[in-house]
């Protein structure tokens, strides 16, 4: 990489001074101290006087430090919320946080949320036995708008707005300005942004939301107010986290039946209605189709493996929609039949994965899959790098004993079965 940099250096004439070689060699974590030049012995010049004494100034250093600790993450406090409901002789959130349901479980971590909750709880007598997350939010949230005069429809399209803008780099946060400018687009004009708290509390000299839940809630209120196709897209388009599938819990307890009539159960039609069922094989490679399954593995001359080089699927939204429904179904997982360091017993008994036909697996891709030659960032050292196309390198007949030999095959028609089961049981409950 040091001869592509000195290439932009000369093309584009800039400076490799020593603070920007520091930057590249933090950025890239590699050394790149063949750019630096060898320094030249300096003649002995007499000391003349600094030219700020000359001009009678103190020179006075700009105030980095403030900016930096500006941006530097705040180191959260070790909060107790325990010794908060014994303090205040709250009993019965006390009990109920004990509970594996409570509504307050996952809220309990963050102090100026939970402590105002409790507080609410407390003082409008909410019996919070039957209540999951969603449902004590959604009380508290209707309760905060209309006690500082704004509507809670006119809050969610403000929060939604301020979402979207969002700085994940520093910690998800906003700036004052950009809070105040979301509610006048609303129409609220006179506001004072300390009346938000707990749902918008400050940080530093940002904002944020005063709990992930809270915009989880926030999202599921604004998907919910739409219909149709709007409200698929809306959905599909949050469910981009791995293993995040907190958008549907809530959006089932605002509407179960809406979320399985509009969303749930077409998207598992949809899936079942592109599988060929003619035969067993047919049935198998349209549904690694479907997903489009493709990565890249890297051979290990050392150790003789493959190792995962990069990866790529479309219907990722699936994954959580399936984890949602019990179904723990990952598109990634069938990487794991190929590479022997992800074969551990938990993978090898949820994958029922026959680790004596590994050697064979891999030999065929070696034997009959392209491959090409990459470079690492790090140390450029090349690689023997191979691309597979999941559904094309099942088309072959060998292929495809050896993948349904080593468990892929069965791992994929339970995967069926169970999306099945699903469709029945929900047409069954009508």
């Amino acid at each position: 990489m040091d001869y592509r940099i000195e290439e932009l250096r000369a093309q584009y004439n800039f400076r490799l001074t020593e603070r920007y070689i520091r930057e590249l060699e933090t950025t890239f974590e590699l050394d790149f101290s063949s750019l630096r030049k060898n320094k030249k012995v300096q003649k002995k010049h007499r000391n003349l006087p600094s030219k700020f004494i000359q001009k009678g100034k103190k020179y006075e250093p700009k105030p980095y430090a403030s900016i930096i600790e500006e941006y530097l993450p705040v180191e959260e406090e070790d909060y107790q919320p325990i010794m908060f409901l014994k303090a205040h002789g709250y009993t019965e959130l006390l009990n109920d946080l004990k509970r594996n349901k409570s509504a307050l479980s996952s809220l309990k971590d963050d102090k100026e949320i939970f402590e105002s909750i409790c507080h609410f709880i407390s003082e409008n007598k909410v019996a919070i036995g039957d209540l999951d997350t969603y449902l004590l939010l959604e009380k508290f949230f209707t309760y905060h708008c209309y006690r500082i005069g704004v509507q809670p429809e006119l809050f969610i399209k403000a929060a939604r707005t301020i979402i979207e803008g969002l700085e994940q780099s520093d910690n998800y946060s906003t700036t004052k300005s950009s809070v105040i400018q979301a509610f006048k687009e609303i129409g609220v004009k006179k506001i004072r942004i300390e009346d938000f708290n707990p749902i918008l509390i400050p940080y530093k000299d940002w904002y944020r939301f005063g709990h992930s839940e809270i915009k989880t809630y926030i999202i599921v209120k604004y998907i919910d107010s739409f219909e149709g196709d709007e409200f698929s897209r809306l959905i599909t388009e949050s469910l981009w986290e791995p293993d995040d599938h907190g958008i549907l819990q809530f959006l089932q307890s605002a509407n179960t039946s809406k979320l399985w009539e509009l969303y749930i159960t077409p998207q598992l039609e949809r899936l079942l209605d592109s599988l060929i069922f003619t035969d067993r094989q047919a049935t198998v490679l349209s549904f690694v189709d479907f997903f489009s399954v493709k990565f890249e593995l890297e051979w290990n001359k050392k150790e003789n493996k493959f190792e995962s080089f990069s990866s790529s699927n479309s219907e990722f939204h699936l994954e959580n929609l399936l984890h949602f429904c019990g179904i723990g179904f990952y598109i990634s997982d069938f990487e794991i039949y190929f590479e022997e360091d992800y074969q551990h017993s938990d993978a090898i008994t949820r994958l029922s994965i026959n680790t004596q036909v590994l050697s064979k697996l891999c030999k065929r891709v070696v034997d009959t899959v392209p491959k090409k030659t990459s470079r690492h960032l790090r140390n450029e050292d090349s690689s023997t790098v191979f691309e597979i196309r999941l559904s094309d390198f099942l088309q072959s007949e060998e292929n495809y004993t050896i993948a349904n030999d080593i468990g892929m095959v069965s791992y994929i028609q339970d995967t069926i079965r169970k999306i099945k089961e699903i469709i029945r049981k929900t047409d069954a409950d009508g």
